[in-house]
Order: C-alpha cells, then structure tokens, then sequence
C-alpha cells in the first residue's frame, strides 16, 4: 500500500534526480495505461504474473519513488528481483504517450542499489566489456581458451548461469580501407570488430559501392552493458567522452553504424542522458540499409528465401521494416519475422539471476520458430541474437543482413549508383 517515503526510498528519489537530471522528471507522469506491457519482451512469460514485474510495475515503482508515495524497502531482494526483469531494450518507451525511459530509471536504481547493497563478481567481469573484448581483438587464442573454462563451477562461482557459453573471437581483424576525411565515418563496435569481421566489412563494402569514401573510426565500445548493468554514473563519463571524439570527428558527416546496439544508444540512450550535443549527434547517426534504399535498386534476380528475426534493439530502433525492405529489393523473399525475443539480451541473460526468465522467452521462441524448415536462412541484425540463434537454431544458416546484401551485390541483384 502506498504511504510516504522513508529515509531509504527518499534517498533513492534523490540518487536516481542527481544521476538523471530532467530524464528522471517524466517518469512521475506515468498514467499506468500498460501499454509498455504489450510491447515488453518480459511482461508476458509466465513469471511475470505478479504486476510489479511488468513493464507498468517498474514504471509506477518509479513513478511512486519520485512523487514520494512508494512501497516498503524499495532496495529489498524482492523489489530488485522485479525489476530484473528489465532487460534495458527501450522497446517500452516506443509504446509510452509520455516516452518514460524505463531503462535509464532500472539503470540508475541498480548503481544505486550497488552502493548500497553491494555487487555480485558477474557485474564486475561484465563491468569490463569493452576489455574482454578488446583482449578478444588482440590475443583471440588467450581469450578463448579462457572463455573456455567459463562453465560449470567457475560460471556459478562467478554469477553466471552454469550452462554459460561465451562467443569465441575470431583469428582475423576486418580488412578495411579508411579514407580520412571521407564521405561517412563508419562506426564500428569491438564486438563485431572482435568476434564477426565480416559484419564491418560487409557495411564498407556496400557503402564503397555507393560511391561513399568511409573514414572507419574505431573499434569502440557503446556503452551498452555499462546502461544494463546499471553504472550510469560510468556510462555519462564514458558517453560525454564519445559523444565529444565522434561529434569533432563527423564535422557534419553521417555516421554509419554496424551494431543496432550503437544506434540505440548514440540515438536514443545518450541524447536522454546528456542533452544538446548528444542530440545534435543523434541526427546524423544512420545505418547502410536506409542508404541503400535511397541509393542502390534491384536487377530483379530471385536471391531465395530469409526468415527474419526482429531483434528487440531492431525493434527499438525502428530498424525493421528498412532492413526488410533492403533484403526484398536484392532478391529476398523474406518468408517471414521470427518477433519472439530470443532470450539473450546481451549481457543481461548471462547472469544467473536473470536466468530463469531468459530461459522461459526461449521456450516461447522456440515454439515461434517450431516450423522453421531445415536449412533455412535466418537474418538477424544484433550480435548478440546472432549468437543465441546460432545456439538454437543449429540447423539454420543465421547472417548478418548487410552480409545478405553484400552477396546480392556480387551476385548483380543489387546495383547502385554512383552519386
């Protein structure tokens, strides 16, 4: 029952202001419509048959912190396992009239819980992502034999769920030509830079078809796991720093990204987090898909049949229907979406605390795609589903769409036209 704060959830309205600034004002305007239940990817497995862990119960726990009516110990286990159930994707804030950043007020209430309560050693491992990964791109033998040994006791040990699979990185780097102060800057992540090669390179092969001169700028981290975890604090220094190095490197240019986890964050996330110029960023940040729509046409040449999976970053991102649209216009007929979030969720299924609901959206996944023929071509553009498809779906073929495209363009079902 509702009733006025104590000193705990007082001093948590007051962490979670100073961490958000005006992000965190919107959230007290929360009309407990539910719409964010219909598009969240957790409020409808079995589990989350208790409203509080629902999208709409994490938005009116925020909403009662931060108008000083809330609920006993806000920092209790019982209240952190609910909001668990957040796997940070935004998809809720497209549902939103008042676009409440529901990511942002878990992130920030889980540092803050952090400080108070203390953190388990799967958050501190994960905490160093953009490291691992990098160790991944420099000494790929030492990493994965180390990710190796992560299962079983070490995982559990750890945090981690004991069946715990980590990607292994890949024996080459992208073979990329930079031009500096070319057309594009193209932005690439060190996941992809570590553990899938081919995805940048797809990208800078299409955009060089388009007559576009990318200078290549990174690898780097987004900042995604930091936003997961909830190290807000990290994630605005790490940010204000990208923001400023990307924004003097653009100077007006557009920014093509490779991880649909990087246009979530410099599009959506950052400009949240830290106002003006992560705004100005946000407008020039773009994938290859809406350029090669405008740029590049079909020769009419059958590329046979995709199935694509609709990641939930995708979905966030409004990515969907150009990627889709891009795949038909090669030659693909896309025979269907896979909608079902795969379970993964990056960094957020790893952890034993979230495993149990991660492996209740794997059921409902796996049942979505019981009549997927064998040997059928799955695209899907996050990472992380890549993986986890790869891990469900063994007799599929799963890729990376730009890397479907850029077969259609060495096939002549794809041309584009110089500018």
């Amino acid at each position: 029952m509702d009733h006025e704060p104590g000193e705990a959830a007082a001093g948590l309205a007051r962490g979670i202001r100073e961490l958000l600034g005006e992000a965190a004002d919107v959230a007290a305007l929360c009309m407990r419509c539910g719409f964010c239940n219909a598009a969240c990817p957790t409020s409808a497995v079995p589990s989350a048959y208790l409203e509080s862990r629902t999208s709409r119960g994490r938005a009116i726990l925020f909403r009662g912190l931060l108008t000083g009516r809330t609920v006993d110990e806000p920092l209790s286990d019982e209240v952190a396992s609910d909001v668990d159930y957040c796997m940070s994707c935004g998809r809720c804030m497209n549902a939103c009239p008042l676009e409440i950043p529901i990511p942002l007020l878990v992130g920030a209430y889980r540092e803050l819980r952090g400080r108070e309560r203390g953190r388990g050693p799967a958050e501190a491992v994960l905490r160093r992502y953009e490291a691992l990964d990098r160790l991944a791109g420099e000494v790929p033998g030492i990493y994965n034999a180390a990710a190796g040994l992560m299962r079983g006791a070490a995982a559990r040990a750890l945090g981690f769920r004991e069946d715990l699979e980590l990607p292994r990185a890949s024996r080459r780097r992208p073979n990329l030509r930079s031009w500096e102060g070319g057309d594009v800057l193209l932005l690439i992540d060190t996941y992809t830079w570590a553990h899938e090669p081919e995805a940048p390179e797809a990208v800078w092969r299409l955009l060089t078809a388009m007559g576009l001169r990318p200078e290549v700028v990174g690898p780097l981290d987004h900042g995604m796991v930091l936003l997961d975890l909830g190290y807000m604090s990290r994630l605005k220094e790490e940010g204000a720093r990208l923001v400023g190095e990307i924004g003097n490197a653009a100077r007006g240019r557009p920014i093509v990204i490779v991880s649909p986890a990087s246009y979530y964050m410099f599009r959506r996330i950052y400009p949240l987090l830290l106002g003006d110029a992560a705004r100005r960023l946000a407008a020039g940040i773009t994938d290859v898909y809406g350029l090669l729509m405008e740029r590049c046409r079909g020769t009419g040449r059958d590329g046979g049949g995709v199935v694509y999976h609709e990641s939930c970053l995708a979905k966030s991102n409004g990515q969907g229907d150009r990627i889709v649209g891009a795949l038909r216009m090669a030659g693909y007929g896309v025979q269907g979406t896979l909608r079902r979030c795969c379970g993964l969720g990056g960094a957020w299924g790893l952890r034993r605390n979230t495993a149990g609901i991660s492996d209740e959206m794997v059921n409902e996944f796996l049942e979505e795609a019981s009549g997927l023929p064998e040997g059928s071509t799955v695209a899907s553009e996050s990472e992380a589903c890549r993986f986890q498809l790869r891990r469900l779906l063994p007799r599929a073929a799963v890729v990376y769409p730009a890397e479907l495209l850029r077969r259609a363009l060495e096939e002549g079902r794809l041309h584009c036209a110089h500018p």
